[in-house]
This record gives C-alpha cells, sequence and structure tokens, in this order.
C-alpha cells in the first residue's frame, strides 16, 4: 500500500486587510478614549472634536 502525501500549498495573506483589522480593534476597544486622553493633556484639542458625532 502507498501512501500519497498531499502537498498544501501556503495560504498567501493579504496583509493590508490584517493591518485595516487591527486599526478597527483599535478604535472599538478604546483607542478613542486614548485619543481624547492625548489631545487634552497635549493641548490639540481638534482631535477630541473629532471623536464626537453630530448631533442629528
Amino acid at each position: 500500500m502507498s501512501t500519497k502525501f498531499l502537498r498544501r500549498e501556503t495560504q498567501k495573506r493579504l496583509h493590508s486587510l490584517d493591518v485595516l483589522r487591527g486599526f478597527d480593534m483599535f478604535w472599538i476597544t478604546g483607542g478613542g478614549i486614548l485619543a481624547i486622553t492625548f489631545s487634552k493633556l497635549t493641548g490639540a484639542y481638534w482631535i477630541e472634536d473629532q471623536m464626537h458625532h453630530v448631533k442629528w
């Protein structure tokens, strides 16, 4: 009985998609709070203005 080994090619990952997912997770898990805190410490209040939604 012969055993055939199936050669499986490694899947190529799209690194830009991984970066986008990581960037999204950063903001979802609290990156906004970090940006607001940074803006208050440095005096760059234009950053804090970008972190709030416009009232509808």
